[in-house]
């Protein structure tokens, strides 16, 4: 396992003054990146061997965000790499030691033409895979039918990408929440991720609902999904 300390920046929180989502999923995502790194697999090294980690699933669970200011705990826990895919859990904590927030997340290994290549077999020891956390896992795939509102639609700038040069998976939970009506606190976060979107594209926004639920699917305006985000309250 690897983790690292931090406090909630005023930068990090949104219109309540706690952690929002998208500064929920950057500390993973940092967590996950700084580990590499100290592992001895920074991006550079990565992608050097052309080879390069995408995202391809979240599940997060949501106890209470941290307010700002807060001093807070991430860990990250490896604990199934092989053949093209990598598994993470997440968790945050307190200072203390309360559990704020757990995740599982999907990765997978793809060459420089986008292609899933096998993860090398130095990878998994230099990370130190373990036993996955005990937590509720849910399916990966996001299930949404039936009627839906269609947004407006989102043009993809550069601000939006990565050093993948796709849009990061944070900015496609961050621009899906914006779309939500209010109401209570997300306490569970499902996330797909289907095809990269570059800039110069579009993104076209449908809200679906049902039941305790939200999901916002980011489509090309046609039949293929770029992501799709589950709020479950």
């Amino acid at each position: 396992m690897y983790d690292f300390s931090a406090r909630v920046r005023y930068s990090e929180t949104d219109g309540t003054g706690r952690l929002s989502i998208a500064g929920l999923l950057n500390y993973f995502q940092d967590c996950a990146t700084f580990h590499s790194t100290d592992s001895g697999l920074p991006i550079s090294e990565l992608r050097r061997r052309g080879m390069v980690w995408v995202l391809t699933g979240w599940q997060v669970v949501i106890s209470r965000m941290p307010d700002f200011g807060e001093n807070v705990k991430i860990t990250t826990n490896p604990y199934a790499i092989g053949g093209f895919i990598g598994k993470r859990n997440f968790l945050l904590e307190t200072s203390g030691g309360e559990r704020l927030a757990i995740a599982n997340s999907v990765w997978t290994m793809l060459d420089p033409e986008g292609r899933p290549t096998h993860v090398a077999d130095d990878i998994g020891p230099k990370y130190g895979a373990g036993e996955p956390f005990e937590m509720d896992y849910a399916a990966r795939r996001i299930r949404f039918e039936g009627e839906y509102e269609l947004c407006e639609a989102i043009p993809v700038t550069r601000h939006m990408l990565d050093t993948n040069g796709h849009v990061n998976n944070t900015q496609y939970v961050a621009l899906a929440a914006d779309l939500l009506p209010r109401g209570p606190d997300c306490r569970q976060l499902r996330v797909e991720y289907k095809k990269a979107a570059v800039a110069g594209e579009t993104l076209y926004p449908r809200l679906y609902a049902s039941g305790g639920r939200h999901t916002v699917v980011m489509t090309d305006g046609g039949g293929k999904t770029y992501a799709a985000a589950e709020f479950s309250y």
